[in-house]
């Protein structure tokens, strides 16, 4: 019977000490240690996956489905929770970092937000001959020859589309998109 209460004890001042040792390490993690994704960040991202169901691209053989961000992007921590388990084209998506320009014709989607705006020329230069669809967090972006770009406005998210580009590079958009968003040519 001693020998009960003395393993019930041990086994009680075992789980103490795990217990304290989790609260002392949770206290010592800092904000920037723990990534918390906002809610309207994965709606931002997920506004991506929504676009590309209704984009049709040519065949393709990769293995999985690309999708390029910045790393500059602030909502590269959203767009890799959003896309952990999610598949487009009937393939899983691998989020792709860049810095430069140099393996973009190997993405089926290039995500460009503000802070990288002004590579959009040097980005779309890279892509030109490959059906990689490029989607900009920038009003207007569609103009200056990004595919689609979608922004928030009067808190209403805005989508346009330039149809021509998206053609020029093999790319289709349903019928259901285009009566959503406005067409710039």
């Amino acid at each position: 019977m001693l020998v009960n209460k003395r393993i019930v004890s041990l086994i009680v001042s075992t789980r103490k000490l795990c217990f304290a040792t989790l609260i002392i390490i949770g206290l010592y993690l800092t904000p920037h240690q723990v990534v918390a994704v906002e809610s309207s960040e994965l709606i931002r991202a997920s506004i991506i996956e929504k676009i590309a169901r209704f984009i049709t691209w040519p065949p393709f053989n990769a293995e999985q489905f690309n999708l390029c961000v910045s790393s500059k992007a602030p909502l590269l921590p959203a767009i890799q929770s959003y896309y952990a388990n999610e598949t487009l084209a009937n393939k899983s998506v691998k989020i792709m970092i860049f810095d430069n320009t140099d393996k973009l014709n190997q993405c089926q989607i290039i995500y460009v937000n503000s802070e990288i705006k002004d590579q959009l020329g040097p980005i779309l230069t890279a892509v030109q001959q490959s059906s990689v669809l490029i989607i900009a967090e920038n009003k207007n972006a569609v103009e200056a020859g990004a595919h689609i770009d979608f922004y928030i406005d009067d808190k209403k998210i805005n989508i346009e589309l330039n149809r021509t580009a998206l053609e020029q590079s093999g790319l289709t958009a349903s019928y259901h998109l285009l009566k959503v968003v406005r067409l710039v040519d």
